[in-house]
This record gives structure tokens, sequence and C-alpha cells, in this order.
């Protein structure tokens, strides 16, 4: 939410169009409670970790998780 705040009061609109320009510049200068808010070209956390989970027997299970560090999945 205060990512979204701080690109509505940057780009001075909460037009949609204006917001797509003005929230990776935004996040750019932002720490947020998991790390930096660096956004990638498709708009993901450019450090963050990601769990894959999958299905066996009918329970959610952790399968592997993805290291932005070194790009790889780490099962």
């Amino acid at each position: 939410m205060w990512l979204l705040g701080s690109a509505i009061l940057q780009a001075g609109s909460t037009e949609t169009d204006d917001l797509v320009g003005a929230i990776p510049l935004v996040a750019e200068r932002m720490i947020g409670a998991s790390g930096p808010l660096r956004l990638t070209d498709g708009g993901d956390l450019a450090h963050a970790s990601y769990v894959v989970m999958q299905i066996r027997n009918g329970e959610w299970v952790q399968d592997a998780t993805y290291d932005p560090i070194t790009q790889s999945i780490v099962r």
C-alpha cells in the first residue's frame, strides 16, 4: 500500500497508465519489510526468493525454492 500511495503522489494521478510508469521508479528507492522493492521488467521483486509448491497425495508440499542470487531452483 505504501508503494502505491507513494506512486500516486509521484505521478500526481490515479490513472493506470500514469501509475504503471511511476511504480517501478518509486519502488527503486524503497525498502520494504522483506528488503528492497526494486522490480524486474516483468514486475516481480528483483531480490525475492520464491517457494515452488506442488500437490502430493492430496497435500500441498514445498518442492523447491528459487534463489534470486544464483538465479536457480534449489531442491
